[in-house]
């Protein structure tokens, strides 16, 4: 599933609130990991038999969510008679989020019962949770669009200002009190944060925090319940692989060979000319002659980026095969350095494009590079950025390697 699918998706469905008047379309506990697992608990629940329809409560109490949501989470034991409301509306309000996307159906009203009406859907929302954010930035805006609220949303992310984001938290609260069941704004400032804030983070923007327009942009803690270490599940590792990743192996052609040589004599001259041969990852073994053109993403496997400039980055010998390869095995990538190699590339894309001489400052295309990284990431999440930029794709490097190492901005 892409992002044409999604759209697609959205398309087939009328999220109108002043027709639905669906009240539980979105709440506070929709965030991005939440969803991501509470979708993947429904996955893993229907295929160990688990019958539908379902409730939140065979979710809840499935043997296999109850071992992960203590360790995912650091959350008490679900079945502790004290954690019982917080675990009520942890599955609850998700599931009905899902069902007013129409990723589910529910029925009932006392005992509300689920079934599946998405397959496809719910799969691709609980393989990774940078799934489940495009799944509810796309869900979330076309829902105010169905709806006629986004204008004012429209607004706050031109402006970002304090004037259109009081008029854009009103309007929101007007339109809610007016066309839901809730009657407060304490009520709707509870879900308002969870609706701008990943819109926010979408397009490297300022949301909210605290119920006031935030300091800075808003990045991937604003909007996460949680931050547990799932690297593996970005990555789509099995879980019984160590964590520096294998590399598969792949067949080149001689014209592949001859590009990817071609690609690797441009960018290591580039490199000697410009920045006298130092290296591209500024770190304490850096300071040796960087001769070596490392493919971030291996030649092995990803092919059709092998000969692309940006997946190239000029590091010194001891990074290449001490690093980059641990212990010089180059069918092995640390996934650590591979996260300070992307970032490290991307920071010195932005030196060469401000420069004066116009063939260096074309030399890399950030197009291309979201393409390398889509590529080598297995997603979409780059090429689907409401902005384009520097900043915004570093933000999103975040989400694919949640527990990297801290980057000194160099």
């Amino acid at each position: 599933m892409n992002s044409t699918d999604l759209t697609a998706f959205f398309d087939d469905h009328n999220y109108d609130i002043r027709s639905t008047h669906n009240g539980c379309w979105i709440d506070q506990k929709c965030t991005m990991d939440v969803v991501c697992f509470v979708a993947g608990q429904i996955v893993d629940y229907l295929e160990d038999g688990g019958d539908e329809p379902f409730t939140k409560d065979d979710i809840w109490k499935y043997q296999g969510a109850i071992d992960q949501v203590q360790m995912e989470f650091t959350k008490p034991d679900p079945l502790a008679e004290q954690a019982h409301d917080e675990y009520n509306k942890f599955y609850r309000q998700t599931m009905k989020m899902l069902s007013a996307a129409g990723v589910l159906n529910e029925s009932g009203k006392k005992r509300i019962q689920f079934s599946v009406v998405s397959q496809e859907m719910l799969e691709y929302i609980a393989k990774k949770d940078v799934n489940a954010l495009l799944f509810l930035c796309g869900y979330i805006e076309k829902t105010l669009k169905d709806s006629g609220i986004w204008h004012p949303f429209s607004v706050f992310f031109e402006k970002q200002d304090g004037a259109s984001f009081g008029d854009l938290k009103n309007a929101f609260a007007f339109f809610e009190i007016a066309n839901t069941p809730k009657n407060t704004a304490t009520e709707v400032n509870r879900i308002f944060t969870k609706v701008i804030n990943p819109l926010a983070f979408r397009r490297n923007m300022h949301g909210t925090i605290r119920g006031k327009l935030s300091a800075n942009v808003i990045t991937k803690s604003d909007i996460i319940y949680n931050r547990p270490n799932w690297r593996d599940e970005f990555l789509g590792k099995d879980k019984n692989v160590a964590r520096r990743q294998f590399v598969r192996d792949a067949q080149y052609d001689y014209k592949s060979e001859k590009a990817i040589a071609k690609a690797m004599e441009e960018v290591r001259k580039l490199n000697t000319t410009y920045r006298n041969g130092r290296s591209e990852v500024l770190d304490w073994d850096a300071y040796s002659p960087a001769n070596a053109a490392h493919h971030m993403f291996p030649k092995g496997q990803r092919k059709e980026i092998a000969s692309y400039r940006e997946n190239l980055i000029m590091l010194t010998a001891s990074q290449h095969m001490g690093s980059a390869h641990p212990n010089g095995k180059t069918t092995m990538v640390d996934l650590d350095y591979q996260y300070r190699c992307l970032v490290s590339k991307l920071r010195r894309m932005k030196e060469y494009s401000d420069s004066a001489d116009y063939e260096v400052s074309h030399f890399y295309d950030l197009e291309r590079f979201a393409f390398v990284l889509d590529v080598g990431l297995d997603t979409d999440y780059f090429k689907t950025l409401p902005v384009l930029d520097f900043s915004p794709i570093e933000n999103g490097l975040d989400l694919f390697y949640p527990d990297h190492p801290a980057m000194v901005v160099k």
